[in-house]
């Protein structure tokens, strides 16, 4: 296996984000770019809108936000006891140990595995 260095690497992934943001630009040619004030403004819209959105932590807090749609599907937001949140821990040896833990419950021992390195 030939050594590729790192600056290669960097440099053909700055090529690709480059051509992506160029391929997206070039889908909408009556558009033109954001400036970056735009951009701003329009997270700071986005952001105001979301200030009053509170996430649902239970099943029941969420059967509220559940909507239909015209094609038959049907969404709603998910509550965080049904979020899974993942962490990686150094045993005695030093080792890492991925962890698991589902919703707002604290990671169990069970749910350990190792990495590997």
């Amino acid at each position: 296996m030939k050594h590729v260095p790192t600056a290669c690497c960097l440099l053909a992934g700055l090529a690709i984000a480059a051509s992506g943001i160029a391929s997206a630009q070039n889908a909408r040619p009556d558009k033109p770019p954001m400036s970056i004030e735009q951009r701003k403004a329009l997270g700071d819209s986005m952001a105001q809108r979301n200030r009053n959105l509170k996430q649902p932590r239970t099943e029941a807090e969420a059967l509220p936000t559940l909507v239909r749609r015209p094609a038959g599907g049907e969404s709603m937001q998910v509550p965080t006891e049904l979020w899974n949140t993942l962490s990686v821990r150094k045993d005695a040896q030093g080792g890492l140990h991925q962890i698991e833990s589902s919703g707002d419950a604290a990671p169990r021992s069970g749910c350990e595995e190792g990495l590997d390195q």
